[in-house]
């Protein structure tokens, strides 16, 4: 069940700074005088969508962006504002869903989306007996061999925690960090994914470790086309220092009754790939994003995410003017971009192919997008359990218009304000009256 309308506001009213009068909880509304001081906007923010497949917020939920962190519940939206422009590391926490880990970008003077699709685990808890622990279904086979963990006794309490990733569903968003890696000669590639996990092991609330020269043995699909002669695949590991997939090691291919699977011995838990590096590339180039009124958007993330192969790419711009995004040669791919603007919640997305060879250090056979107009979009599209969200407040504008929903963040001279479809920014100097519903 939802929480109520009392236990949510009674949460934001501890956690963020809401724009209330002494007597508030006195009357049935209140005057909201603007800040004193005089900046219009934000400096630089990051709004935060988490996909928990419409459920709410546990408690203990976190999300941290660089420095700043929040402790969050109930609602699946979160605003950071306090943050210098730049890259910054944003790792989310929900009981029940495997940890997030990625790069968000922040810009001066715009409130950036990054929409977190998050995986579901599936936990299975032993007492260990000095045994070896087998784990097997449809997706995924593990097993641990005796003494395989750092500092584990008999009679301890083990859970396992783990996730399948569907490399072919939207679920393939939810794997960390994007589809850069490095190989073992240190370079830079761009990855396809053929299958994904996750894996952890817990013991009294810690992480347990794996023994130096010991391993787990794992199993998964592999979501691909085995080639003739091809007896291996390429396992990577997501490198949590770097933000980036490392190549570690090759696993066998096993035919089980026509299907092919992985089987993989891992030294370490985190997430792990099934990846080979794109060797074919294309440029695509965007020459502008903008909004509905023909403005250009100086600062959009653009991603684009194959159609017709298991990988993304994504593109930030930090100043008006054109965008090369690597893709694979010859393939179908959806250009999108997102990001909130005065009006609201505003999304493009488009289906292209690419052409090549070429990069973007070489723009031979590039292909040319104009023009990227961003449109407003619902939230609920995204986020299906949102619009059954209790909200808490009514605004009065002093252009008459009444907007009921909840303030999410109060930055400066500016407010953040979610409705059932929308996140708005408006100027407190607009507001006439704030009322609690």
């Amino acid at each position: 069940a939802l929480l109520p309308p009392e236990t949510i506001l009674r949460s934001f009213i501890q956690s963020i700074p809401l724009l209330v009068c002494a007597t508030l909880f006195l009357q049935s509304g209140c005057a909201i005088s603007p800040a004193a001081e005089s900046v219009e906007g934000i400096e630089s923010g990051i709004t935060v969508l988490l996909d928990t497949g419409s459920s709410e917020l546990p408690k203990g939920t976190s999300l941290r962006i660089g420095n700043v962190e929040r402790k969050l519940q109930g609602i699946p939206v979160a605003v950071i504002t306090e943050l210098e422009p730049g890259d910054h590391r944003m790792e989310v926490i929900v009981p029940g869903f495997a940890r997030h880990q990625s790069v968000v970008s922040a810009f001066p003077g715009t409130l950036n989306l990054v929409l977190v699709r998050l995986l579901p685990i599936k936990s299975t808890e032993y007492i260990y007996d000095g045994t070896e622990i087998k784990i097997r279904d449809n997706t995924m086979d593990i097993k641990v061999d005796p003494g395989t963990f750092e500092a584990m006794e008999e009679g301890q309490t083990i859970v396992v925690h783990r996730a399948h990733i569907d490399v072919e569903s939207e679920m393939v968003h939810a794997m960390p960090g994007d589809f850069s890696g490095t190989n073992l000669d240190g370079e830079p590639v761009q990855l396809e994914s053929f299958g994904a996990f996750e894996l952890t092991v817990m013991a009294n609330g810690q992480k347990l470790k794996i023994k130096d020269g010991r391993f787990i043995e794992v199993a998964i699909p592999y979501q691909g086309t085995v080639e003739p002669g091809q007896t291996h695949a390429t396992m990577w590991s997501f490198d949590e220092a770097t933000g980036r997939w490392k190549e570690e090691m090759e696993a066998p291919l096993v035919n089980r009754d026509g299907i092919y699977w992985v089987e993989a011995r891992i030294p370490h838990l985190s997430y792990w790939n099934v990846d080979a590096p794109i060797e074919d590339h294309a440029p695509i180039i965007v020459r502008r994003v903008t909004d509905q009124n023909g403005e250009i958007v100086s600062s959009p993330v653009i991603e684009a995410m194959g159609l017709d192969y298991n990988g993304t790419s994504r593109v930030r711009g930090y100043a008006p003017g054109s965008l090369c995004i690597q893709v694979k040669r010859d393939s179908k791919v959806r250009l999108s971009t997102r990001t909130i603007l005065r009006d609201g919640f505003m999304e493009v997305s488009r289906e292209i192919q690419s052409k090549g060879p070429g990069t973007c250090a070489n723009l031979q056979n590039a292909v040319y997008v104009e023009d990227l107009a961003l449109e407003p979009r619902a939230l609920g599209s995204f986020l299906p359990g949102l619009n059954e969200l209790p909200y808490v407040e009514k605004l009065e504008l002093e252009d008459g218009r009444t907007l009921i929903g909840m303030i999410l963040a109060n930055d400066g001279s500016t407010i953040i304000f979610m409705t059932r479809n929308k996140v708005l920014r408006i100027q407190k100097s607009e507001i006439r009256i704030q009322t609690f519903l």
